[in-house]
């Protein structure tokens, strides 16, 4: 296309000229010039011209621009980060349609301009339309097709882990996801989080069922004494001999820290005096301790003034520890005692 301005280019898009006289000529008035005036055009071809090669005439040119233009529904003197409404036949919120960006590429190409001076002019920035412009050459008018933003919706799971978690799910109705995961993460290339594997059940017709949870009860505090004769627990347990009709009572007195039955006792009756004749032998036998635990019961405490137990650890400088009423798991230790002699040995002689 023939250059007219006889004295190099002017300055580029969207800049414009200030004169003497503080004026300022818009960069649309410098490229499409006015030959009724004989001023000099910035590259479009005068009035009446034939087209060359693929050039535009003068009236062409500028009804190219001004439908490029109508097509963004922005205005030429407007920044190219606003936007006015946009007519009819344009794309959602405004953005041009695969059509429409194909005929602003093709006015581009065709008018031979720099991508920041053409984008001044239909106002659309330079990155876009080069942006269109690589789409364009890589997969042709489909590439100026909208694409989805965004992730895609839906499971991302291979078919198989899909198909697996299903034919997993049919046969087990009663396995969560979290179990379904476990069970996945056993084969290599199969393995699946349990959200991935609720998204696939969802998707395969499965309803989320919120079921009512219960406050869990507190972990069980652990405690262990660090060398023997430091503290001794005691506990009874009872034994109903069915033959003959009638109960007997064993208790026992363990060392914490080595689990060494220190002193027992099987007696017919529970009273408080065959406890601590028990007691004083064990004494007897291995020392006194530093502490006894024991629980609430009546050969232990008394719930007025203090028991015949207490004073007998109190003349023994023992130190009486007792355990919260109605939790057993404190003197667990005896506690464990007692399963193992019902296992190993109530069970095996079933007395009748």
């Amino acid at each position: 296309m023939e250059d007219r301005t006889g004295g190099g280019e002017v300055e580029g898009a969207g800049r414009g000229l200030t004169d003497s006289g503080g004026q300022q000529r818009r960069q649309g008035e410098q490229v499409l010039g006015s030959s009724q005036a004989g001023e000099p055009g910035r590259r479009g071809p005068e009035d009446g011209a034939t087209e060359q090669a693929g050039e535009l005439t003068r009236s062409e040119y500028e009804e190219c621009l001004v439908r490029a233009r109508g097509l963004l529904g922005r205005s030429r003197g407007k920044s190219p980060s606003r936007r006015t409404i946009a007519p009819d036949g344009v794309g959602e919120r405004g953005r041009p349609t695969p059509e429409q960006k194909l005929l602003i590429l093709d006015a581009w190409q065709r008018s031979k301009l720099p991508a920041t001076e053409f984008g001044a002019l239909v106002c659309v920035r330079a990155s876009t339309l080069y942006a269109w412009r690589r789409r364009f050459q890589d997969d042709g008018p489909a590439g100026l097709a909208d694409r989805v933003r965004g992730r895609p919706s839906g499971s991302r799971l291979p078919e198989p882990t899909k198909r697996a978690i299903l034919m997993m799910k049919q046969a087990h109705p009663e396995w969560g996801q979290d179990r379904l995961s476990a069970l996945l993460m056993r084969t290599e290339g199969y393995g699946a989080s349990p959200g991935a594997i609720q998204r696939v059940l969802i998707e395969a017709g499965y309803k989320v069922e919120e079921l009512p949870t219960s406050p869990h009860e507190p972990k069980p505090t652990r405690f262990e004494r660090t060398r023997p004769n430091q503290m001794w627990q005691t506990d009874l347990f009872t034994f109903l001999l069915r033959r003959e009709n009638r109960r007997v009572h064993l208790v026992a007195f363990m060392d914490d820290h080595s689990r060494f039955i220190v002193g027992y006792g099987l007696h017919a009756s529970a009273s408080g005096a065959l406890v601590r004749e028990v007691l004083e032998a064990a004494i007897a036998n291995f020392g006194a301790p530093e502490e006894l635990l024991s629980d609430n019961g009546t050969q232990y405490r008394t719930w007025r003034g203090t028991s015949a137990f207490q004073k007998l650890l109190a003349r023994e400088g023992i130190r009486h520890v007792v355990a919260r009423s109605h939790h057993p798991q404190t003197v667990g230790k005896c506690e464990r005692l007692w399963e193992t002699v019902n296992r190993e040995f109530w069970e095996r002689a079933h007395p009748q």
